[in-house]
């Protein structure tokens, strides 16, 4: 295709939302953890922010020298809304299972933090909640929809991977 950019999501409406925002980039709706559709050697940066990952699948299509970045959330994101929402907001890092995850094939070459903290108006914390695995029961939307304004840190963590050197 010659594509300067290709996004791929599970969900036909993110990737229809996705495609009205950025129409430059081609949209597909895939099981990106299964298979990505693209060609071998075919990527210089593939970017997985909040998914689940096929490490086999990201080495089969990165050039040689390509880089593979992967943001997750980080043991504070969404604490705040985790405790009103859930009743707990236990703090989990997953980057070390994730370098294991990727070991053999990848080589990691840098991590960074990405943090802010911001206020949300009750609609806009239902909307977060909804967002993610976290929201999907009932009894949680609504104590999320019954708080009045919330500062919610939104923390992930990136890691940059390279290919490993067979």
């Amino acid at each position: 295709f010659g594509l300067d950019a290709a996004g791929i999501d599970l969900s036909a409406r993110a990737a229809d939302l996705a495609s009205r925002r950025y129409p430059g980039v081609l949209w597909l709706v895939a099981n990106a953890d299964r298979e990505l559709p693209l060609a071998d050697a075919s990527v210089h940066l593939a970017l997985s922010v909040t998914a689940r990952r096929n490490p086999r699948e990201c080495a089969r299509v990165l050039i040689p020298g390509g880089r593979l970045i992967v943001a997750l959330p980080a043991a504070d994101d969404q604490a705040e809304l985790r405790a009103a929402a859930l009743g707990t907001a236990s703090a989990e890092d997953r980057v070390e299972r994730v370098i294991d995850e990727h070991a053999g094939l990848f080589v990691p070459r840098g991590r960074r933090t990405a943090r802010e903290r911001r206020l949300f108006t009750p609609a806009q914390l239902a909307d977060l909640l909804l967002a993610t695995y976290r929201g999907g029961r009932r009894g949680r939307r609504e104590r999320a929809t019954a708080l009045e304004h919330l500062a919610v840190t939104l923390s992930h963590e990136i890691v940059v991977f390279e290919p490993a050197v067979p």
